[in-house]
């Protein structure tokens, strides 16, 4: 017989399933206390059959309730509501509404809960669906991603870009919202009517016209199209500038390739003369930074493989060491160092330990010995003085000096403002950072090749002139580059401990947010250096007070552990691995700006190249032909006497006084030639 409820009743002898359950459960317990895991493990089934039996038996006892409840109607009222009578929905309406309520009597509470299950089971099916899609999204753009960040040239870096933004969608963004966004940060009309005016004048084939067009207004940022804004992140150039650009260096050569009868090469090398000094020039600056400093390597490789290294350099400290070591070598050495570059040696710190940093801290006054940075700096650069090496490379080296212990501004020293300075001495004073080493001397070279003190007047107060890092007052010395050699372009690489942080916060907060951060902080700066009393040391200030950025700005990305990892390996010798993981970075990080610089520089390649190539293609004694002061460079300081050499140089020029004068002006002009 039955039990109440239907239930069957225990068999005698057999223990219901809720005391096995719980023995079961103390069982096992004591089984999970004691370790015996593998006895927890095979009694899973033994408590599944249980936990299925009590289920059984739950549904069994109260299935007429369950029964009930489900089979009754999902909407409990006998009668339509009154409220369905007071709508003003007019008979038809009301009749509509009262069928409806009939039929919907008609459902069953289990009709809605199969209902309500179905739902459900499609909901669930089409989230994973979704999920699923998503996922393997996500999944896509990481490897897309991985993929940018391991490529190892600047092909494989645009392919995989190219690859991660058709994946993102970029490529199908409207052509309309593009136009507007570019708009925004150039003249488009000011350039596709220039364009025009160009291809109407060459199709015509008139070359006065050409030049003249080409003269009139040929500017680097034409239509603010220098704005780095328009080429961030971007692997292409928007296509009004690229047509100006190709149309520009088209006219170019054909200009200096073509024969004119009333267009000769002295006319075109003057064109050409004075629209690159209209046009200006390319520089590339890097900034101190110790160790860190192996990241412009990098820098300096990828401009290198795409011909876009400037001729202009500018470094201090440790960027000092690297622009030194290019441009004391020649093109076909360049080119040979580009691929071994990752094997050298750039160990510049003595002390490798605490104690012995400590020791030569105590007793010499730094952490390492300048005497040691300069021996490795002669061995990897050699002798030459700033004038030998412009002519060896025919690259313009500067490196920015400050005077120790005199009250004088930063030196900027070059070619023409000190041609007989020995290069390895400047960049050591260049490095001499304070407590990392001592200040130091310059070197240069007389008449007859001997070391000697550079500015060392006797029986005064210059008898010992010391000099320093120049990052500590000028640590991107842009205003003497630019007025020196007509640079008005400028490419920085900045490893600087103390202001990656600053440059980092633009990927944290809207430009103009960030900019107002860092403005104010280099006002405050600013404000204490001048306030506080002149035993303070103020360079601890005016490090933040200085220019960061350039045209374009190549910086170490970092985060809060890579920083404090980059504050470390500042004051030590690079390993072989850290050198080659230094370069890769250094490499990655300027492949995101090389579309901008390419369409920055495109012209004034181009100009150089045409000038090049006109000068190869014409005899030398003609372009001598023309009245000009001699330059330092031709003058031999091997003689006795410089001054009649120097009178002998003006008159072997030729030419009356006023072709002298005449030609002192276009000597000035072209000093880069």
């Amino acid at each position: 017989m039955a039990g109440d409820g239907g239930i069957p009743p225990t068999p005698p002898g057999k223990t219901p399933p809720r005391n096995q359950l719980k023995a079961f459960g103390k069982s096992l317990l004591a089984a999970a206390l004691l370790g015996r895991y593998e006895e927890v493990f095979l009694s899973v089934s033994t408590l599944t059959r249980l936990v299925f039996e009590l289920m059984v038996r739950a549904l069994k006892k109260r299935g007429a309730l369950v029964r009930g409840w489900l089979s009754a109607p999902l909407i409990g009222l006998n009668a339509p509501p009154a409220v369905l009578a007071r709508l003003p929905l007019g008979p038809l309406g009301r009749r509509s509404l009262l069928a409806l309520f009939s039929q919907t009597r008609k459902v069953r509470r289990w009709h809605a809960l199969a209902g309500s299950v179905a739902a459900a089971w499609l909901a669930a099916r089409s989230a994973r669906r979704v999920k699923a899609e998503g996922l393997e999204h996500r999944r896509e753009r990481q490897r897309l991603a991985r993929k940018v960040d391991e490529a190892e040239s600047y092909a494989e870096w645009v392919t995989a870009t190219s690859d991660l933004e058709r994946h993102e969608g970029k490529h199908e963004e409207d052509e309309g919202a593009r136009w507007a966004k570019e708009t925004s940060l150039y003249d488009r009309e000011l350039l596709k009517a220039r364009f025009a005016h160009l291809l109407k004048i060459r199709e015509k084939g008139d070359v006065a016209e050409m030049v003249y067009a080409l003269r009139t207004d040929m500017l680097r940022n034409l239509g603010n199209m220098s704005n780095k804004d328009l080429y961030n992140g971007r692997t292409e150039v928007p296509k009004a500038v690229q047509d100006y650009i190709s149309e520009v260096t088209l006219q170019l050569k054909y200009v200096t390739h073509y024969d004119f009868p009333d267009f000769n090469v002295e006319d075109k090398l003057s064109f050409l003369r004075e629209t690159r000094h209209a046009f200006g020039r390319t520089a590339l600056v890097l900034s101190g930074g110790g160790s860190l400093g192996t990241f412009h390597v990098g820098v300096v490789r990828a401009l290198y493989e795409q011909n876009l290294l400037p001729r202009v350099l500018s470094g201090s400290s440790v960027g000092a060491v690297i622009c030194a070591i290019v441009c004391t070598r020649s093109d076909l050495e360049l080119e040979d160092l580009m691929e071994k570059f990752c094997y050298m040696d750039l160990s510049f710190f003595n002390n490798s330990s605490l104690p012995q940093i400590l020791k030569h801290l105590i007793s010499k006054g730094s952490f390492h010995d300048i005497g040691f940075l300069a021996y490795r700096l002669r061995a990897l650069l050699g002798d030459y003085t700033f004038q030998e090496a412009y002519e060896k490379s025919g690259r313009v080296l500067n490196i920015c000096v400050t005077a120790a212990n005199t009250n004088e501004p930063p030196k900027l020293l070059n070619y023409l403002t000190a041609p007989n300075v020995v290069i390895w001495s400047a960049v050591a004073a260049s490095s001499a950072f304070p407590f990392l080493f001592m200040p130091t001397h310059l070197l240069a070279k007389n008449r007859k090749g001997e070391f000697v003190n550079y500015l060392n007047i006797d029986k005064t107060h210059c008898t010992d002139r010391r000099w320093r890092d120049g990052s500590l007052e000028e640590d991107l010395p842009t205003n003497g580059v630019s007025e020196m050699f007509n640079v008005n372009y400028f490419l920085v690489s900045q490893v600087n401990p103390h202001i990656v942080p600053w440059l980092a916060l633009k990927n944290l907060f809207p430009p103009k947010i960030s900019y107002l951060i860092i403005s104010e902080w280099k006002h405050r700066c600013q404000q204490l250096a001048e306030i506080l009393p002149d035993w303070f040391p103020k360079h601890a200030l005016t490090v933040f007070c200085q220019r960061w950025e350039g045209d374009v700005t190549v910086y170490k990305s970092t985060s809060v552990i890579s920083y404090l990892i980059m504050l470390v390996r500042a004051a030590m010798n690079p390993t072989s691995y850290s050198l080659k993981m230094a370069i890769a970075e250094g490499q990655r990080s300027t492949w995101p700006k090389l579309a901008g610089i390419q369409a920055n520089c495109a012209i004034e390649q181009t100009l150089d190249q045409c000038i090049r190539e006109l000068k190869s293609s014409v005899n030398s004694s003609l372009l001598k032909q023309r009245g000009r002061i001699p330059s330092w460079l031709n003058v031999d300081f091997s003689r006795e006497n410089s001054t009649d050499s120097l009178v002998a140089g003006q008159g072997s020029a030729g030419g009356p006084a006023s072709d002298n004068e005449r030609g002192f002006g276009q000597d000035n002009l072209h000093k880069l030639e």
